[in-house]
């Protein structure tokens, strides 16, 4: 995702700008870094605590403080403050089956404020799980302005450009039995879990350079059940609904041995061993020719 250098501000929340809602950013958020989630014990008799790190960072707040004018309605009728505020809250909070594809109640967030970067006059912004927290409680100006303040609880990771975008890891589809291979390598400090997605029956291979024994993941899909996404950060199975809710997968056959995959840390530093990294592959469960986009990955590296 990119955009040319503006000095208008927006966001954009379940794949909708808010410039399309007449929003205008009066305040951005602040950029916040998510913590530790760490436990303090007190010890009788010690000096201070002990401290204990769960291995977690808590989510983080993020508040646009928006102004917003109504719109139009069918017929040329100027909407109310109240109507463009229902307006507002449906887009936010889901109301009418927008998503986005992410499911688990979160979706992507992104303004021209948190940038992953500027190349010439065209921005890539870092990418955020998000929901829409609420309640939006809206202040009127002269019945013509409605005011208020947006709040989004997000994920601790920040996504560049292509974290969400799938790439295929399907056969190759000019030698079809080929076993083709594909290669991630990890963001350093940080251990990526993708989400899988298989559009047909088969066999997800993966296995790291430290260790070359290739594990697998087995599923047979019946024809009404595809796609089935396999999210290695949840271990989960399930299908996605219009509504982006999460149905359990439970029919058919299904395997997995040693785990899921991820996208491991790199660990690369002076003279350390070669990087680690990911090699995953898409197998048939029968003899039917497969096409490389039967299967795919969303790697979701990320930083903090």
């Amino acid at each position: 995702m990119s955009f040319p250098h503006t000095n208008e501000g927006f966001f954009v929340y379940r794949g909708v700008d808010s410039r399309s809602a007449r929003i205008t950013i009066e305040r951005y958020p602040q950029i916040t870094k998510s913590r530790k989630r760490l436990n303090f014990y007190h010890v009788p008799g010690r000096m201070g605590d002990v401290v204990t790190w769960d291995g977690g960072y808590d989510n983080i707040n993020i508040s646009y403080k928006v102004w917003f004018t109504p719109g139009w309605r069918t017929g040329g009728v100027r909407e109310t403050i109240a109507e463009a505020a229902t307006r507002i809250n449906d887009w936010l909070s889901g109301i009418g089956g927008l998503n986005d594809g992410v499911g688990n109640g979160y979706h992507i967030l992104y303004d021209n404020y948190c940038l992953e970067e500027r190349v010439g006059n065209t921005e890539y912004p870092y990418l955020r799980e998000a929901v829409f927290v609420g309640p939006l409680i809206i202040e009127s100006t002269y019945n013509e302005i409605g005011s208020a303040t947006i709040t989004f609880s997000c994920k601790p990771q920040l996504y560049g450009e292509n974290e969400f975008r799938a790439q295929n890891i399907g056969m190759n589809q000019s030698n079809p039995s080929a076993q083709q291979s594909y290669t991630f390598i990890g963001n350093r400090g940080y251990v990526a879990k993708p989400l899988i997605t298989l559009y047909r029956s088969g066999i997800v291979d993966f296995k790291y350079t430290t260790d070359e024994e290739w594990k697998s993941i087995r599923l047979y899909i019946s024809d009404e059940g595809w796609p089935i996404c396999i999210d290695c950060e949840d271990e989960t199975y399930y299908h996605i609904d219009d509504e982006g809710n999460k149905i359990a997968y439970g029919a058919g056959d299904q395997s997995v041995s040693a785990g899921f995959p991820v996208i491991p840390d790199p660990g690369v530093d002076g003279n350390e061993p070669p990087a680690k990294m990911l090699i995953i592959r898409f197998r048939n469960t029968g003899s039917e020719t497969t096409t490389p986009d039967q299967a795919t990955i969303i790697p979701r590296r990320f930083v903090l």
